[in-house]
């Protein structure tokens, strides 16, 4: 079952004889089942989550609407006129009073009269009902005795929290032999349902979702790794689509706007309920080029939830960047020193200050704290039977070792210690992981929180510096696609850990280049702190030198460009202003001849195309379309009007099309975006250099690669001695 690590409590063991109640005693805290504070912070965690939880289950109200329409106008159903139930449900909320409306739907709240429902034509045979555990709600097996003799061509179910099981296969079976389900659940539930819906006869044929995060509208299609997102994904709905039409694809729609309701949304998703239409392929970083958006067909087996999924992508997007660099995984490269609080504090008061600074003081004899609580209780027992005293004296010893937990400071020559690392981690009040932080032995500390958490764990590892500097690792994880392993890593922990004693160290892995990569990476990004320091205290003294500010400007913009720390419209801005060079071409349009408008011209295309093989086969560059030869941003709003119905969507994909099959191979080392500048939207095409085998040929057969500021075709001994020297056989 998906998300296996769940919350536990302490011991939860008081024997009078042994402990004696005292909220303010050490001992006797440490056996209660929560600490009384920590209980606080689980309930407050998790009424946070019911909440958020709440508000995207009635958001997606409006999509079960739109979905409904959909199905009815597009498949061949018997049809009656009646008020909707999801229109009573959505009028309801509106009619509310003010102060009790979401501020999710304040966008709909203009009118000031009540809104009625009326009568509209819809699916005849067609069930409705809303599904939770609560006496007041319908249950599944209530609903299937209800209907066990009736036949509907849509099932439109509301699953509450933790509502959804294996019955609810028995509502689907009411289906008619072309009949659609469309299923409301939390994102955390998807695997569930998947996993019901095995060996049987009912798939999977969407995943929905309407938009509820915060969006940056300068930016048209971002990728995934740039997003902000104002709920964490478990937190939101989705909304599956579940026939008995079986797809080897799952069609991902899952940041719908409200405002794309209608001929995008009905055009897209069309197409991925069409096996004919629809394109399905392993998760890559260019078929995800409208997410967020409209949406793409995934694979089915390449993903257990929506979270994952979105870490998958992300991923992919990010790997160009690691092209040469090697993965590895701590369960192959380090070892297990502690699990937890106790027995890490147990372990780093045993290091001893000598000058060269020894491990080996067996960590494996200090028990995890657990362990060591049962132990103790054992053992208390036994010697209370003998002697009262020693009992005492036990629980002496013991509070005494929390109090020096309790105020444990990393020593000074902890600095010297190069090899291991400290992972912590949380299940937090409504049983989601938290990773929350790697640190050095220096920079790690204790809290009573961290203490008196049950549910926070504390890994200590040793690293094979043979492999990974520590150094290196932890400005890693503190990177994006660092931040985007921890997360693979916890659904890995979720899907496949242990639930009586997780361990997450052994499901994340790294990207490594060579030891003296790693060496200067680590020096570049010290030095980059320190010129932030140096920053900050300069900025006085640019103040008071006005002289001189321009040329301060220009140096900060190209310093900032070369960190990515300008916006999208500085960053291209300042892009052209260093003009058209071996890594950076202009394109006026994409497929629009200027002097001729009539139609998309192959051979334009062809000379966008050509640039991206140039620069493959060279050093990589940046390609940008919407921008004249003499950097003035014209844009392709023409374009975008004359040949794909107004829709850069629609310009995006047809972009796509052209890449993967003119430029066969090579999806990972080109991503490309539509940018909006100043309303004129023109698409940026960054390319990483290819560094093995035998490069990139347009079409198969025309090899081209760029010569300040030109892209050439070579061919004949030419091309045969560029080859040679300028890509490697292999990897290896």
């Amino acid at each position: 079952m998906r998300h296996k690590i769940e919350m536990s409590g302490n011991i939860g063991f008081l024997n009078k004889n042994l402990i004696q109640k005292n909220p303010d005693d050490i001992f006797y805290l440490s056996f209660i089942r929560s600490h009384p504070k920590v209980q606080t912070r689980y309930e407050q965690e998790s009424i946070s989550f019911n909440n958020l939880l709440e508000e995207s289950r009635k958001l997606q109200l409006k999509l079960l609407m739109e979905l409904e329409e959909f199905i009815m106008i597009n498949y061949d159903f018997k049809r009656t006129n009646r008020v909707s139930m999801l229109d009573y449900k959505w009028s309801n909320i509106l009619n509310k009073k003010l102060k009790n409306r979401l501020w999710l739907f304040l966008d709909y709240l203009d009118e000031s009269e009540p809104i009625n429902p009326e009568k509209k034509e819809q699916i005849k045979n067609y069930l409705f009902s809303e599904i939770d555990n609560d006496k007041d709600v319908n249950s599944i097996s209530k609903l299937y005795k209800d209907n066990k003799n009736k036949k509907f061509d849509c099932i439109t179910l509301e699953f509450h929290k933790n509502s959804y099981n294996n019955k609810a296969l028995n509502i689907f079976s009411l289906l008619t032999k072309k009949g659609m389900s469309i299923v409301s659940i939390p994102a955390k539930d998807y695997f569930d349902v998947k996993e019901s819906l095995d060996k049987t006869d009912f798939y999977i044929n969407a995943l929905c979702s309407q938009r509820d995060h915060d969006y940056d509208e300068e930016v048209l299609h971002h990728n995934l790794i740039n997003q902000k997102f104002s709920r964490p994904i478990y937190s939101r709905y989705i909304v599956l689509i579940i026939s008995r039409n079986a797809y080897d694809h799952v069609f991902i729609g899952s940041e719908f706007e409200e405002s794309s309701f209608g001929f995008d949304y009905d055009q897209y998703l069309g197409e991925g309920l069409n096996p004919e239409e629809a394109f399905s392929g392993s998760i890559s970083s260019i078929d995800w080029a409208l997410i967020p958006g409209l949406g793409e067909s995934a694979n089915v087996k390449d993903f257990y939830d929506l979270e994952n999924l979105y870490s998958q992508i992300k991923y992919h997007e990010l790997k160009g960047d690691y092209l040469s660099y090697k993965e590895h995984s701590l369960s192959n490269t380090a070892s297990l020193k502690t699990s937890d609080i106790y027995q890490a504090f147990l372990f780093l008061s045993n290091i001893k200050n000598t000058t060269k600074i020894s491990l080996k003081n067996k960590a494996a004899s200090f028990e995890p704290h657990r362990l060591f609580l049962l132990n103790f209780i054992k053992k208390a027992f036994s010697e209370n039977q003998k002697s009262p005293k020693k009992t005492y004296e036990l629980e002496e010893q013991y509070t005494k070792d929390v109090e020096n937990l309790l105020s444990f400071k990393a020593p000074s020559y902890f600095h010297k210690i190069d090899k291991l690392l400290i992972l912590e981690w949380r299940v937090d009040g409504a049983n989601n992981c938290q990773f929350c932080g790697i640190f050095h032995l220096k920079d790690w500390t204790v809290s009573e929180e961290k203490y008196w958490d049950p549910n926070y764990y504390i890994e200590c590892i040793e690293i094979d510096t043979k492999v990974v500097k520590v150094d290196y690792l932890l400005m890693f994880y503190k990177s994006q696609m660092g931040k985007v392993l921890i997360d693979l890593a916890i659904d890995e922990l979720n899907a496949n850990g242990d639930s009586r004693r997780p361990e997450l160290w052994k499901y994340l892995s790294f990207l490594v280049p060579s030891q003296k990569l790693q060496s200067k990476t680590i020096e570049a990004i010290k030095s980059i702190e320190n010129l932030t320091k140096t920053l900050k205290q300069s900025q006085q003294s640019i103040v008071t030198s006005p002289e001189n500010i321009e040329d301060i400007i220009k140096d900060l913009k190209s310093w900032q460009a070369s960190l990515g720390l300008l916006n999208n419209s500085s960053r291209i801005e300042h892009l052209i202003s260093e003009g058209e060079s071996d890594i950076l071409e202009f394109k006026q349009t994409f497929s629009l001849d200027i002097k001729n408008k009539t139609k998309k011209e192959i051979y334009m295309e062809t000379s966008c195309l050509k640039t991206i093989c140039g620069f493959l086969n060279s050093k990589g560059g940046i390609l940008l379309i919407g921008v004249s030869d003499d950097g003035k941003i014209i844009g392709l709003s023409e374009e975008i009007e004359l040949f794909h119905k107004q829709n850069q969507d629609n310009l995006l994909k047809h972009f796509k099309n052209k890449i993967s099959h003119r430029i066969q191979g090579f999806d990972d080392f080109i991503s490309y975006k539509a940018i909006s500048i100043e309303k004129k939207i023109i698409i940026e095409v960054t390319t990483k250099a290819i560094k093995y085998g035998i490069g990139c040929y347009l079409d198969g057969k025309d090899f081209y690669i760029r010569r300040n500021p030109g892209t050439d075709k070579l061919e004949g001994q030419e091309l045969v001695i560029y080859n040679k020297g300028h890509f490697e056989e292999s990897k290896s």
